[in-house]
């Protein structure tokens, strides 16, 4: 069983789980996923059209990438990187602001599909992920 910092992770076998660029539509469902895990979005902003414009404008900026995850059901995770070059590597580095995945996805094993995704456009050299499952409340702020 893979290990997060010395605790073991509990991880489901990838079956269906798509990884894709987000796109404006997607607003309510990131908002859902931001309210259940509790980051202070209020869950009328996931109607709100101010809040999906502002969505749209982020992730149309080039140096942002938000990955969505969605199985057949739905989206199920959402992942916000914010990509920067540090002097003397021309390589580009991603912050991630957030990452979140729903209640009945957690224990998936789509981080090294999403880090390589992300990747492949940038040219960037990933960490290695080697596709942890997701447990508990996953999110890095």
């Amino acid at each position: 069983m893979p290990e997060v910092r010395g605790v073991a992770v509990p991880v489901r076998a990838v079956s269906g789980v798509r990884v894709r660029m987000a796109a404006p539509a997607d607003w309510p469902a990131v908002a859902g996923l931001l309210v259940e895990l509790g980051r202070g979005v209020a869950a009328g902003t996931a109607a709100d059209p101010t809040h999906q414009l502002q969505f749209a404008g982020h992730i149309r900026r080039i140096e942002n990438v938000t990955l969505i995850a969605e199985d057949d059901d739905g989206i199920v995770g959402v992942i916000d990187m914010e990509y920067h070059q540090r002097l003397g590597d021309h390589r580009p580095q991603a912050r991630v602001h957030d990452l979140v995945v729903t209640e009945r996805a957690r224990g998936v094993a789509f981080a090294s599909e999403a880090d390589g995704r992300s990747c492949d456009t940038r040219g960037c050299v990933t960490g290695g992920g080697e596709g942890v499952g997701l447990g508990g409340r996953a999110a890095a702020r």
